[in-house]
């Protein structure tokens, strides 16, 4: 088995904020893809879209985070994306951000 090199984001609490976006985005597989075997990479763009935007800090809320994803999720498969759908996602990743913004991996 061969496995295909992820590229991560270049800070250390970028990786940690990459690893966790993916995990919530892999479990909640909006397009059923990985489901139907495609590799735990495959919502590799939309992560880190949501990553870099997050880290960045143009996201001030739950609400404003369920939005963006709907966004991108529009962007990348070019079918509209209801902001109900991914308000469990976008709560599981601003939980998780609201826990763990501002520390680094030594912390």
């Amino acid at each position: 088995m061969t496995y295909k090199k992820v590229e991560m984001p270049d800070k250390p609490d970028d990786q940690e904020a990459f690893a966790a976006i993916t995990r919530v985005i892999n479990a909640w597989d909006p397009q059923a893809l990985i489901a139907q075997g495609a590799p735990e990479d495959e919502y590799e763009a939309e992560a880190r879209d949501i990553c870099n935007t997050l880290t960045a800090g143009h996201i001030g809320s739950e609400q404003e985070l369920a939005i963006y994803i709907a966004t991108v999720f529009e962007k990348w498969f070019g079918e509209h994306f209801a902001v109900g759908t991914c308000a469990f996602s976008a709560h599981l990743i601003w939980a998780w951000w609201q826990e763990h913004r501002g520390k680094t991996a030594s912390e």
